[in-house]
Parts: structure tokens; sequence; C-alpha cells
């Protein structure tokens, strides 16, 4: 399992001329400039594209695709010989997180299908193996402070419209539940809230209560004028309540939330103005990363994504290892003949996919349980986990893995000063790109050279610490 990720980040420009040039960004060698054609995408990948939505591509359909994507991302020289090099410096344990920052009215590069780049030399499909593809959305929302109080919470939700298709949920949260009991969490106590008959005020009512993580399961789409992506609560009857993309910015705004995980039909999707679609539209109300589903998936699909997701979530790793984790369960129940596995999309603006720091819990012992309020749920009641040091999702607790602050068992201090330098480097490139820009520049370069300037005092403190 991967436990730290190196940054290739890809920021795109909005279309100028007919091209859409872009700044590819490595953590540890530097930038480079490219562009994607004229013509991107040509029509065989529309086409490409068009086939995928619909459900019509094999595996050799999805692996044209995904080769079509890399030699289109990948056109210029310099930037794939960047990308190459960035592959050469990862170490054992170590990924490369892919990060997609595109322009807030940005139509085209926001709406392509990234999540099935192959690699054309490791004859494998990128979020298959070692490369996190996350989507970056420019905004000028700050990310919330993230020091947690214990219990986390998650609230588990779903629902079920009597006037549409039943969508099978109880069998996902289920799982997510079984997947919580069995491996438990490695923090003092995790409480679990479900709600199976969402309705619009009853999840205001329940962000108040202050969730660390909200599950959805459901369907989604697209309002009357498709101006909007939709998720389908439950009105006062039973029936489809469409709350917006921009009503659920609004209700979460605030809330607390750190992770939300939608597992609706097009709660992914960006085929139109990003901040329309739910996924970054939830990004943009602060709310640090949101896992979602960019097309229909078939229920046997979902199930086993969120069980495996929640299962690694609870082992202690990042929320980048924790969606390849579920892609692969996916793989596992249809294979990659079908191309269920590259449905989820990861939206984040956390620096370093890092969503909760939890406080020290050194010198305690073991102890603790996952209490799971969960009326009409088929699987509920209390039981014991075993309580340990470890970094819980991107949820830093005794382990100080997020900080920096090195034991025993993880960092030594030479990988910590590295780890220090690659920051430093970073943080000058950005204040070279800010300098550029000037009273143009995007706000979120100016957020990101806040939390690395924060990062590398955390770093310098626990240094002196450590002497």
């Amino acid at each position: 399992m991967l436990n730290r990720y190196i940054d290739f980040e890809l920021t795109f420009q909005p279309n100028n001329g007919g091209q859409i040039f872009f700044q590819a960004e490595s953590e540890t060698d530097g930038n480079r400039s490219g562009y994607l054609a004229a013509s991107f995408p040509d029509d065989a990948l529309r086409t490409l594209i068009t086939q995928l939505r619909a459900d019509e591509l094999d595996e050799d359909g999805v692996t044209a695709l995904g080769r079509q994507l890399f030699a289109a991302l990948f056109l210029v020289d310099e930037v794939r010989g960047l990308f190459y090099r960035t592959q050469g410096a990862q170490n054992e344990g170590v990924g490369i997180r892919l990060k997609l920052r595109t322009a807030p009215d940005d139509t085209v590069v926001s709406a392509v299908p990234w999540e099935y780049l192959y690699d054309p030399d490791r004859e494998s499909p990128f979020v298959l193996q070692d490369i996190s593809v996350v989507r970056y959305p420019q905004a000028a929302a700050k990310i919330p402070n993230l020091e947690t109080k214990l219990p986390l919470r998650v609230l588990l939700t779903a629902a079920q419209p009597t006037d549409l298709p039943d969508a099978l949920v109880d069998r996902e949260l289920d799982a997510v539940l079984a997947s919580l009991r069995e491996r438990g969490l490695g923090v003092s106590q995790i409480e679990v809230i479900e709600e199976r008959h969402l309705t619009r005020s009853r999840l205001q009512g329940l962000l108040r209560q202050r969730f660390h993580v909200w599950h959805f399961a459901g369907h989604g789409g697209f309002s009357r004028d498709n101006k909007n992506g939709v998720l389908f609560f439950e009105d006062k009857a039973g029936q489809r309540d469409a709350v917006s993309a921009p009503e659920l910015r609004v209700l979460l705004a605030n809330s607390g939330v750190r992770l939300i995980v939608l597992d609706a039909c097009e709660s992914g999707s960006a085929m139109m103005a990003p901040f329309r679609s739910i996924g970054p539209a939830l990004t943009a109300s602060s709310v640090p990363a949101v896992v979602a589903m960019q097309f229909k998936v078939p229920e046997e699909s979902t199930t086993a994504f969120a069980g495996e997701f929640y299962a690694a979530l609870a082992e202690g790793h990042p929320i980048d290892a924790c969606v390849t984790e579920g892609r692969k369960a996916v793989m596992g129940a249809t294979g990659l003949r079908r191309p269920d596995w590259g449905i989820p999309v990861v939206y984040t603006r956390a620096p370093d996919g890092v969503l909760f720091k939890l406080p020290e819990t050194r010198g305690q012992g073991a102890g603790g349980g996952i209490n799971i309020n969960a009326p009409g749920a088929n699987i509920g009641g209390n039981f014991e986990v075993n309580q340990g040091n470890v970094n819980v999702g991107g949820i830093t607790g005794a382990s100080p893995a997020a900080t920096g602050l090195p034991n025993n068992s993880t960092f030594e201090r030479e990988e910590l000063e590295q780890l220090m330098k690659l920051k430093k480097r970073r943080l000058h490139q950005f204040k070279i790109q800010q300098a550029t820009y000037g009273i143009n520049a995007d706000p979120s370069i100016i957020i990101q050279i806040e939390d690395l300037e924060r990062e590398i005092q955390q770093m310098e403190r626990d240094l002196a610490t450590m002497q």
C-alpha cells in the first residue's frame, strides 16, 4: 500500500486561440509547459468518450481511450520527460498524485474522463497502479482548520424516492458498516449516524450536529434545464426532491464536513460549468475532498467500492490509496472488461491529501470503540476496536506522519529533511508564479503558498524537537 505521494501538478489555462496551454510541475524535478492540441478532443476521442458514457466499450476500447488520453496529455516531449523523471524518483510505498487544476469556467478539460489514462510503457491504467488522478478545481475558498476532536463522526445516508427505480442502497450501507465493524479504526472512538430516507430538512438538521464524513447513496442527475447537477432526496411524500449543486453548496458551507462520498450517478460529472456540477461545487464550499461518480455505475460495483474504500480508510491509508483500493475491488467484481473501476472521481483541495488531524493520544492504553447509531440498520450495535498510533486515511492521529514528526517505525530524520527540501522547492515555484501573474494570480496559488509555509514551519519545529 502507498502511504505518501509525490505531486505532479497540471494547471490548465482557459482556451486561447483554439489551444489549451498548461504548466506541468513536478514536486521533485521542476516544471515545464505544454498544451493540448487545437483539435482536442478530436473526433476519434469524442466517439470513445461517448461510447464510454453509454457503457458500450469493452476492455480493448477502454485501453484505446486511455492511450489516446495519454498521447494528448503528454504530447510535448518535455512534459512527458518530466513525468518519467518523476516516476524515477519514486521509492517503495510512494505514489504519484496527478493533480489536474482547471480554470473555474472550463467545460472542456474538466469534462474528460482522465481517470482512464493508460500508461503504454507499463501496459496498465494509471489509477490501478501507483498513480492517483485527482481533480483540483481552482477556487478562492480556503480549506478549513483540519484539527479534529474525537469522536470521528460519520453520517451514512441514502434516499429511495418511490417515483424512481430502486437504488438498492441497503446493501451498500450495510457493506460500509460491515467494513467499519470488521477492521475498526485506530482512534479511541468513531460514531456513525445513519439515515436511510434522507430529506432536505433532515440533512440540514443533521449537519448542525457537525460530521466529519458524509456518505450519500441514491440517485443523481441533472436539473430539468440541464444547467445544474442534482441529487435526488425524498420529500415528505417519499417522492423525489431534486437538490441542485448550488443548493448543496449552501447547505454544506461551514458545515465542518471534511470528506463526502457520493454514490449517485452523474454526481462527479463535469459536463457543464464546473461549479454547477456536484463534485466541484462541494469542494468550492470548503469541503476538502469529494469522491463522486462521473456517470452511471452498477450496484455491484458501488457496493464493492464502498466496502473496500472504508476498509482501507479504517486501516490508516491516505485518501488516494483508499480510492485505489476501492477501484481494485470494483475490478475484482466486474473485471477489466467493464470500465466501472474508472467511474469514481476524486475532487480535492487539500494540498497533501490530509483531511483530518486528530489530537495526540500517545501514552494512552488500548481500548475505545465504535458506536453505530443506526436505527433500522441491518448491522448495528457497539463493538470494540484496538487503539493504535496510526494515520487514518489522511486522518492524522497519534502517528504524526502528516506533520512530519517521526517515530521509530515511520519517518527518519533524513527523510523528514528531504521532504522539507521538496516543500521549500514547491514554495519557491509558487512564489515565482505569484510574481509572474501579479494581481491576476489565481487565489489558489496564494492559498498554496500559505499552506506550504505553515507545513514547513511545522517541520522545522519537529526537527528541533528531535534534536
